[in-house]
């Protein structure tokens, strides 16, 4: 009955949740340690890890703002599930939400001129067959 409870507080002493629009605090170092031992990839240790970490936080401090404040606690949750948050994996879960939004947008305005498409005149395929 404990272990449940527990699992939230595990995870948010992994991250800092900040309530203003300034990019959150991560504690990337387990997670770049992790990935190291495992050997993830070639040359790759802790070190080039954290820079990678580093340099995608330096990106989201630019871009923060832009994000939509719903998006930024979905990957942020998304982010740190495992325990392990990452500032990579945040910014590419921002950046992909943004990429999503914005080719929806250019579909829907693709099609606003079309007759019948995404209007309430969509032909008889909804209506009753007889």
């Amino acid at each position: 009955m404990v272990l449940p409870l527990l699992f939230p507080a595990l995870v948010s002493a992994q991250l800092v949740l900040v309530a203003d629009n300034s990019v959150p605090k991560l504690n990337v170092e387990p997670g770049c340690r992790a990935a190291a031992d495992t050997g993830v990839g070639p040359g790759r240790n802790a070190n080039a890890c954290q820079e990678d970490e580093y340099k995608a936080r330096d990106q989201l401090a630019k871009d923060w703002t832009s994000f939509p404040a719903s998006d930024r606690d979905r990957c942020m949750r998304l982010a740190a599930l495992g325990g392990q948050p990452s500032y990579v994996e945040l910014l590419t879960c921002l950046e992909m939400a943004r990429d999503v939004a914005k080719d929806a947008k250019a579909e829907q305005d693709q099609n606003a001129g079309l007759p019948g498409v995404g209007s309430a005149s969509t032909p008889a395929r909804s209506r009753k067959m007889k």
